[in-house]
């Protein structure tokens, strides 16, 4: 190599290495916590509105003339954070959901939130760069979350990944460096701690198959009640409209033959279903909603509500879902699911422990700290080709909607406890007379079209999720998939697509809105976090709780108490149980309940607690 090459080339290097550092150190800046914009005292002190006002409110607060800019259907935390999104470029956003804002993830939904080490994992295992990529954004997503809402999340978990081959440990160990290289430029630092075979044999004794090595990665668990809450919060102070038990029944075109710009281009019928009488029947209260723009994220839903939108111009496209998973969790004290040891960098009552590292999501057996110091247990899954109701004892039927039901079959606990037995999961110790429920969470998956008919497929299965815009009708976005990390993401690229490639916009209305600066704004009412060991309301009676619960925290019914499962709600069945009576006299007063409202309420909820009570 001759002198002038090698001057080159170390210039070109220098030159490369300041343009990779500038680049990461900006990409970091971005990432500050400093650059949060917090709300003021004034806001944050202030309690949502009535649901009679609310109802006023989207009764009223649209016209042909004046419609809302967008309706959202489906208030997870993928659709109430497209409401932040869009309220906070300027939009006139409202937000609706069949059920509680947060049932999707109260009682049942597994709270760990993992960071980039399962996708680097899934890069070497399948050797596809493209994982990493997904990595850097759990890494970036994580982060922002840690910023706008610190209350909501907890950082000390620790989880435990062995590991019975050497081949396996390489793996792991080679996904564990990567990821803790890749979390500064993201970040804080995020290390993971190696622990050695006679450690472990130590720790678990009397495990079936003996690990050599294991890996300790450092995780985070999301408050997903306390984020859905939050976020509807912070919907409402953008001035979005947003209403919990209010499904979607109807969708009408505006005009057949097109209708002018600024105007609306559908009539929903919206259903008020708060009382659990009504729920199901034709006597509940009907509004109509107009509105320039549709999202539809309610899941697993997808299909059906996109059943009710009328024809597009391209005609009807073949259903996304075609199958269901459903994954059993059993719910146990912690005591019960851990060994009498502990090891010096998995300590801590935050403990996860999983016994296949392949990835979190598909782990054949997996242990995680849920509320209160218990534990989940989750093991078995299940395929169906058709949603499994007649399988279960759905005990509260607007959950459907949301994705889930609880089941009480005694043969599915057993089933999981041999399961776990069978697999000897370290430190797994299950006296079945300990479990409270039994939860089944019901995943969607693909279609059994093929990818020829659903050519956006691999999009949801490598990056979780995919954006449908324009291919029935050019005033709707449909959202597939969506998890509580990238939900922010995919509220940004959400309405990004309703902006720009949808027609409801013109370019002159798209230039006057402001740019998305969610991953600077704060979330409201995030200062009360369920995962948390303390309680700062700990000192407060269980009745101004309550009161709390029905004023800032949207519980319609008596059961969204019971599912959210906090302290004000109880810690067996039996307790539950004996506590509706007050808890029901609680949001009578509040709610003016009438007495064969308290009845129907404290039938529901009897309901739902037998229904997820493994040993009556």
């Amino acid at each position: 190599m001759g002198r002038r090459t090698r001057r080159f080339t170390y210039r070109l290097g220098v030159a490369v290495a300041v343009s990779v550092g500038g680049w990461s150190a900006y990409r970091r800046w971005q990432l500050r916590r400093g650059g949060v914009v917090s709300h003021t005292d004034t806001i944050l002190s202030s309690q949502p509105m009535t649901r009679d006002a609310k109802l006023q409110q989207l009764r009223s607060g649209s016209s042909p003339e004046n419609p809302f800019d967008v309706l959202i259907v489906g208030g997870g935390v993928t659709g109430l954070y497209t409401a932040v999104d869009a309220a906070q470029r300027g939009l006139r956003v409202a937000v609706v959901d069949a059920d509680d804002f947060a049932s999707g993830h109260s009682s049942t939904f597994p709270p760990l939130l993992p960071g980039a080490f399962p996708y680097v994992q899934r890069a070497i295992r399948q050797r596809d760069m493209q994982w990493l990529r997904r990595a850097a954004d759990a890494w970036q997503a994580r982060t922002i979350w840690e910023n706008v809402a610190p209350d909501v999340i907890s950082s000390e978990v620790c989880t435990l990944i062995p590991s019975a081959r050497a081949s396996e440990l390489l793996e792991i160990l080679s996904a564990a460096v990567v990821a803790t290289l890749m979390s500064p430029f993201f970040g804080s630092w995020r290390s993971c701690s190696f622990v050695r075979g006679k450690q472990l044999q130590q720790e678990f004794a009397d495990t079936e198959d003996k690990s050599i090595a294991a890996v300790v990665v450092r995780d985070t668990v999301v408050d997903g009640v306390v984020a859905a809450v939050s976020l509807a919060r912070t919907a409402e102070v953008l001035g979005a409209t947003a209403l919990n038990y209010a499904p979607v029944v109807k969708v009408s075109d505006r005009e057949a033959c097109g209708t002018p710009l600024g105007k609306a281009n559908f009539v929903a019928t919206v259903r008020d279903t708060s009382d659990p009488r009504d729920a199901q029947g034709a006597a509940s209260p009907e509004i109509s909603v107009y509105t320039r723009s549709i999202v539809n994220c309610s899941g697993a839903w997808v299909d059906e509500v996109r059943q009710q939108l009328p024809a597009g111009p391209m005609g009807p496209t073949p259903a996304a879902i075609g199958r269901y998973q459903r994954t059993s969790y059993l719910v146990l004290p912690a005591s019960a699911g851990w060994s009498d040891g502990r090891l010096r960098c998995w300590s801590g009552p935050s403990r996860a422990l999983m016994a296949s590292s392949t990835s979190y999501t598909f782990s054949s057996v997996a242990v995680l700290p849920w509320f209160d110091r218990w534990v989940w247990v989750a093991q078995l899954l299940h395929r169906s080709n058709a949603f499994p109701a007649e399988v279960f004892l759905v005990v509260w039927t607007v959950k459907i909607r949301q994705l889930f039901a609880l089941c009480f079959l005694t043969a599915i606990l057993m089933s999981v406890v041999r399961s776990a037995t069978m697999f000897g999961v370290p430190g797994f110790r299950c006296r079945p007379e300990q479990g409270i429920c039994i939860v089944v969470y019901i995943h969607h998956c693909a279609g059994s079209s093929g990818p020829s008919a659903v050519p956006w497929m691999s999009d949801v299965v490598l990056e979780g999720y995919h954006v449908a815009s324009g291919n029935e009708h050019p005033h709707v976005i449909h959202v597939y998939g969506g998890s509580v990390g990238m939900s922010r993401l995919i509220a940004e690229r959400t309405v990004d697509q309703l902006l720009k490639n949808s027609e409801t916009f013109t370019a002159e209305e798209v230039k006057r809105f402001h740019p998305c600066r969610t991953r600077y704004l704060a979330l409201v009412g995030g200062n009360t976090s369920l995962c948390a060991e303390t309680d700062v309301n700990v000192a407060s009676t269980p009745q101004e709780r309550i009161r709390s619960f029905v004023r800032e925290k949207y519980a319609v019914r008596l059961v969204d108490v019971v599912a959210r499962r906090t302290r004000v709600a109880y810690s067996s069945p039996a307790e539950a149980i004996s506590s509706l009576p007050v808890l029901a006299e609680v949001m009578r007063a509040e709610l003016g309940w009438s007495p064969e409202r308290v009845k129907a309420e404290l039938d529901l909820a009897r309901s739902f607690i037998c229904g997820i009570t493994t040993f009556a």
